[in-house]
């Protein structure tokens, strides 16, 4: 009992006597298989590449107003990455760029769920919270974004966007002072500042939720306690970080992709398991795009039997918007100008659906006690199990790649070089290439591989596919591949002659040479000819 004054006597008179919700640690644990991943020693085989690894380390090499993360990427201040990611994860980058990234894409995994669940606890009680937030950890869409695709940008805006939701519904109310508000327009600006586009997108359907749709809370109407220009604010706070990410680095536009043409067939919103392949126009597309069919099972419980009520208009809400989203990725709203693909509108139909999910268990008090909790919980966590499998590489890539090949339509990088031999007349040199592809290859390159001296003679060549038997358009996108070449030194090859060995890739039909960084080639070796 003394031990137990002791104890109430240092907490804070504030939290005396409150109940401790221990869902928060639940939540907690239960998301821990969603980003268990990522604790894999390398790296994820992902559509993106290392090109994260590499944003990070050049923002480092060449750290300067206007920077952007350009490494193998466009500049477009709309569909492109923005630079807040990068820049909120430079601090971490003496563990090293792979663990700065991996770090930050956890948290993205962890701050979603747990933003969802502080909103929807205050909307609808903790059970359903904790049930809809577990929905929003495992939903395939987000996982294919962070497991497949690699999109790092992403994946962290889809993690503020709950913030956004939680933060601004705080800062609604009368009596609790203006930081929430000022926070959410904080948050709202961030998400400008992630990928601009699709902040754009997002930002204002949370904010007309919550200014239009905003559930009772504890059976008590908001409208009386409501600040009439709380959404404004969080509106102007987009609207300074747009204003800030235009002087950062002004309005280019440079996309690559036809967007009118990358639209979801209604079959690929139910397919089950995930897929590795890239969005290509077409129906024939490997690239998962389910919204997520345990979300949507359960949110079928907030819209039958129809809601009636102060309750209704939320739900209302949050269905159109569901509607909305499926139906410009089936049938593309013209966003091309924002987004690079119309199905990324499906992260907001996911969002939704978690939203009406929670209202839907709370319609029904008998699901939201243990031990259906518990199966519910399960449910939400067995059913985006299957896209936790993602292709591994041990490859440890470097501060920057050697070369990357083709410009942004082909994306051919390479990752290392290694080579081995004597500039000896007459050796043998062999060197061992790591690739990537960012891009499907739309042709069989060869390599070529020469030793040159000053005057461009060569002393030495050879020509093949850089992989040996796998040629290059058997390469999957986001694949590490790994292939040796070698060739002999001219044993007329005079000594003390410097040499280079450079390679590059060309087409062996016309003989054009695929644009590098610098040039048409790169160079791996210099050193003078030995005896």
């Amino acid at each position: 009992m003394v031990l137990s004054a002791r104890l109430r006597s240092v907490v804070p008179a504030a939290w005396r006597g409150r109940t401790i919700d221990y869902n928060w640690v639940i939540l907690l644990g239960l998301t821990l298989p969603a980003w268990a991943p990522l604790t894999y020693p390398g790296f994820v085989q992902v559509h993106q590449g290392f090109l994260p690894i590499y944003q990070l380390h050049d923002l480092a090499a060449h750290p300067a107003w206007g920077w952007l993360p350009t490494v193998g990427l466009p500049a477009d201040l709309w569909r492109g990455a923005g630079p807040l990611p990068y820049l909120l994860s430079w601090p971490l980058l003496p563990l090293g760029g792979l663990t700065a990234i991996k770090v930050l894409l956890a948290l993205a995994l962890i701050v979603g769920p747990l933003a969802l669940y502080g909103v929807l606890r205050r909307w609808w009680g903790t059970g359903p919270a904790l049930v809809a937030a577990l929905l929003y950890a495992y939903l395939p869409f987000n996982l294919t974004n962070v497991y497949v695709r690699g999109a790092y940008t992403e994946a962290v805006l889809w993690a503020l966007a709950p913030l956004l939701l939680w933060w601004g519904d705080l800062g609604g109310e009368r009596g609790r002072g203006w930081g929430w508000p000022i926070a959410a327009a904080v948050v709202a600006a961030a998400m400008v500042w992630v990928q601009a586009g699709l902040a754009l997108v997002v930002a204002p359907v949370v904010v007309l939720a919550l200014w239009l749709a905003r559930p009772a809370v504890a059976g008590r109407a908001l409208t009386a306690q409501r600040r009439p220009w709380w959404p404004l604010i969080i509106l102007l706070g987009a609207v300074v970080g747009l204003g800030l990410r235009l002087a950062w680095n002004g309005s280019q536009a440079a996309s690559v992709v036809d967007f009118m043409a990358h639209r979801v067939e209604l079959f690929q919103l139910f397919a089950v398991g995930q897929g590795f392949g890239v969005s290509a126009p077409g129906w024939q597309d490997t690239l998962s795009f389910q919204v997520g069919l345990a979300a949507a099972g359960i949110a079928l419980l907030a819209v039958l039997p129809p809601p009636a009520g102060p309750q209704r208009r939320p739900l209302v809400f949050w269905g159109l918007i569901v509607l909305l989203a499926v139906l410009g990725a089936l049938l593309p709203l013209p966003l091309g100008g924002l987004l690079t693909y119309p199905w990324q509108v499906l992260g907001l139909a996911g969002l939704g659906l978690c939203i009406l999910a929670a209202a839907g268990l709370a319609r029904y008090p008998a699901l939201t006690h243990w031990p259906a909790l518990s199966a519910l919980a399960a449910t939400a966590v067995l059913a985006g199990y299957a896209y936790l499998a993602p292709h591994y590489t041990a490859v440890q890539p470097g501060a920057a790649p050697v070369a990357i090949f083709g410009g942004y339509d082909r994306g051919i990088v390479l990752i290392d070089d290694t080579t081995r031999g004597t500039l000896t007349p007459g050796s043998v040199i062999s060197t061992t290439l790591t690739w990537q592809a960012l891009q499907p290859p739309d042709f069989d390159y060869n390599l070529f591989l020469h030793l040159v001296d000053d005057r461009g003679q060569r002393w030495g060549q050879t020509d093949q596919q850089p992989a040996g038997e796998r040629p290059m358009t058997g390469w999957a996108v986001g694949e590490v591949i790994t292939g040796t070449v070698g060739l002999t030194v001219d044993p007329a090859t005079p000594s003390g002659t410097p040499l280079r060995l450079v390679l590059g890739l060309y087409n062996w039909q016309t003989g054009q040479r695929l644009p590098a960084d610098a040039g048409d080639q790169v160079t791996v070796v210099e050193g003078v000819v030995g005896q």
